[in-house]
This record gives structure tokens, sequence and C-alpha cells, in this order.
């Protein structure tokens, strides 16, 4: 009776190890997702961020395509010439460049249902901000790197 159960303890014992070396030895794919980087965060915003999106929105909410040449208190960050780290954060964190996103919608509204004649709402609270599941994803890369 001893003699079994000390058999079974060193079978499980042996079943550990086997396991505990079958996992270590396991290639990265199955292991934990590595961290994004920069130029992984970049690209996805390069691809689904685009400032001609974002000057329509303007130009039809309040008569510029520039935010340089409008003063409103929502207006409250200007867009880099460069696409530098600031570009790349305000456009994220700012609410005043959500049009900007490829999957902006306002309840069921795109950017492609307004006009100059049907202007979007200017972007005054959480109300008139248009959703982006790009800009939640873009957002998650940048809090990973």
């Amino acid at each position: 009776m001893v003699s079994a159960m000390i058999d079974r303890i060193l079978f499980v014992l042996l079943v550990s190890v086997i396991i505990v070396i079958g996992c270590s030895n396991n290639d990265q794919t199955t292991g934990p997702a590595q961290k994004p980087t920069w130029e992984e965060f970049r690209a996805f915003h390069l691809d689904h961020w685009a400032p001609d999106r974002y000057q329509l929105y303007l130009e039809w909410a309040y008569g510029q395509s520039d935010d340089d040449s409008i003063s409103a208190l929502e207006i409250s960050h200007h867009l880099p010439d460069q696409q530098d780290s600031a570009y790349f954060v305000m456009t994220l964190r700012y609410n005043q460049f959500a049009w900007g996103w490829d999957d902006a919608t306002l309840q069921t509204s795109t950017l492609d249902s307004f006009s100059v004649s049907n202007p979007p709402p200017k972007i005054l609270s959480d109300l008139t901000t248009p959703n982006s599941g790009n800009r939640m994803k873009c957002d998650s890369l940048f809090h990973a790197i």
C-alpha cells in the first residue's frame, strides 16, 4: 500500500516535470503577447486617422479648414505640421480631432452623412463627440508601449 502510494506520487511528479519542461520549450507564438512598438502604434494611427477628414470637419462646422484660423474654446489645440510625437498624441487624446478617425460615428452618422449645408455638430461635450473603435484601439496600443 505504501509502495503504491509512492509510485503514484512519483508518477504525478514525473508528469508535472514533463508538463513544466514542455511549457518552457514552447515558442513565443503561444506565450504572452509582445508589447507593441512605437512604429506599430504609428503605422496603425496613420492607417486610421487622416488630417483631410479632420480638415473637412473643420470646414463644415467652422467654415475654416485650418484649426490655427479658428477661435473657439473647443478648438484648444492646433495640429502640428510635422508628424512628431505631439501630432500622434494630440490626435489621439483630444476630442476635437475625433472626426479624423476613419470609423468615427455620432449615433449612426459618419462624417459622410454631413456636408457644408448640413454640418456635423461642434464637439462641445461627450454627447457631440463621435465614437471610434480605431481611436480606442490606438489608445490601447499607445498605453501598452
